[in-house]
């Protein structure tokens, strides 16, 4: 699996044993960057906010348009299995490809229900936002972390250059957990046997 991340809560996904990649949360300009145009066999919405849904800046994958999810369900992709949840305002997506679980939490603002806890399940991989206002914070955020016991968190929708709207930096986050800061990285790829088998494993991306 190979993650890259562009910046607030959109990532594009490449899983490698089922030949398919997923774009979560494509956003517009409003946010005070441009998307370039990226290919997608699919592409996961969590929230109808042009920030978080502008699928019109997606491309093709050769002939094939996108397999877009913007509701509930439970959906099988080109190999892919995708939970997509209704929490409060979002929609989180529980992502099952290359043996793990990853769970994209879009713009999640509050603590799971022990139900919802049930439906996500196993969780390998978190993407969390951490950056307050309208999303979690960092220690709402450090308690889901805390709560879910991933193998690898990657944190998003925080404070970077550009960004016009308004949010924490990553370091409050850090603290949180007790953490250092780890060595940013362009891509982040992981396979299963890779998955650190007792410590957590922190990862911050570079946005492309």
């Amino acid at each position: 699996m190979i993650f890259q991340w562009y910046g607030h809560a959109c990532f594009r996904l490449q899983a490698n044993g089922q030949d398919a990649t997923i774009l979560i949360d494509p956003y517009d300009a409003s946010i005070g960057w441009k998307l370039p145009r990226i290919s997608a066999d699919i592409v996961l919405v969590s929230t109808d906010i042009k920030e978080h849904s502008a699928i019109d800046t997606v491309k093709k994958t050769g002939d094939a348009e996108p397999f877009i999810i913007k509701e509930a369900g439970e959906y099988e992709v080109r190999g892919v299995l995708l939970h997509a949840l209704p929490v409060g305002n979002t929609r989180i997506f529980v992502i099952r490809a290359d043996d793990m679980a990853i769970l994209h939490c879009g713009t999640l603002n509050r603590s799971f229900t022990e139900e919802e806890l049930d439906s996500i399940g196993r969780v390998d991989i978190l993407i969390v936002p951490v950056g307050g206002g309208a999303v979690l914070d960092a220690r709402k955020a450090s308690d889901l972390v805390n709560e879910l016991e991933p193998r690898v968190v990657i944190p998003m929708q925080y404070r970077l250059a550009g960004l016009k709207k308004t949010a924490d930096p990553l370091d409050p986050f850090l603290k949180e957990l007790g953490m250092k800061r780890p060595e940013a990285v362009d891509k982040f790829k992981i396979l299963k046997k890779d998955l650190p088998a007792e410590d957590m494993l922190l990862v911050e991306c570079k946005p492309v």
